[in-house]
């Protein structure tokens, strides 16, 4: 027989985030790439308004280029409820 998960025998988590990987932003902010990863941290607010961030691992941009970064930026300053702690 299987067991049933019982959230009450859990203590809480102490801190909750999000884990997304390779959004891969170009120079362009109404590209797919980007509007791609502003759906996500609308769906991220959205699913999980008690999360306290967001952890991205693997290609946050394209190509690594300065104009690419800056575009990443922008999008988390415009739709991001998180403090983007590099910039």
């Amino acid at each position: 027989m299987a067991e049933h998960f019982n959230e009450e025998q859990y203590e809480k988590p102490i801190v909750k985030f999000i884990v997304i990987t390779d959004t891969h932003v170009k120079d362009n902010v109404e590209g797919v790439h980007s509007l791609n990863f502003i759906h996500a941290l609308r769906d991220i607010r959205e699913a999980s308004p008690d999360s306290q961030g967001i952890m991205h691992i693997g290609h946050v941009t394209n190509n690594g280029k300065q104009k690419e970064f800056e575009t990443m930026t922008r999008i988390l300053k415009d739709h991001s409820a998180y403090k983007n702690q590099f910039g």
